[in-house]
């Protein structure tokens, strides 16, 4: 069951990382032209995608378990080095989430570089969260949900 969680963990961080590394290195210049960026640059990008890969473990250990809607919160994904997307917890644990985000922040942030720095895409998404087959997700902006 660890290791079901931890590899669903995993692929949501490299999603979020994929995204994000796509937007990175999308350009007006043809493949061939692009110059190779500095080993710094790739050291930050990668360093964020730890980062990211982490706040998503963070938030899938506090998701799953509910019912219905109104035992999901939505809560920031941000931290004070990394911006970040909406995201959604059981209500029930929103504290414990935001203390456990709170820590890593204070963990990671103090010894990045804080020029280092990516921006999330994120999805449009509604003032509320939505419980979609027993875990709390964002509700996105026009979408229904799926249960």
């Amino acid at each position: 069951m660890i290791a079901k969680k931890e590899n669903r963990t995993m692929r949501l961080g490299m999603v979020v990382a994929a995204g994000l590394l796509a937007g990175l290195m999308g350009s007006a210049r043809p493949a061939a032209a692009q110059e190779q960026p500095p080993p710094e640059a790739e050291a930050c990008v990668q360093e964020k995608q730890e980062i990211l890969a982490k706040i998503g473990a963070i938030a899938a250990q506090h998701q799953e378990g509910c019912t219905s809607d109104d035992q999901c919160a939505l809560v920031s994904l941000e931290i004070s080095c990394q911006p970040g997307c909406a995201g959604a917890v059981l209500a029930e644990r929103r504290e414990a989430f935001q203390e456990e985000l709170a820590a890593f922040d204070k963990d990671s942030c103090s010894r990045i570089d804080s020029s280092c720095g990516i921006a999330p895409m994120c999805a449009g998404v509604e003032r509320r969260a939505a419980c979609v087959k027993g875990v709390c997700r964002p509700r996105l902006a026009g979408a229904q949900p799926r249960r």
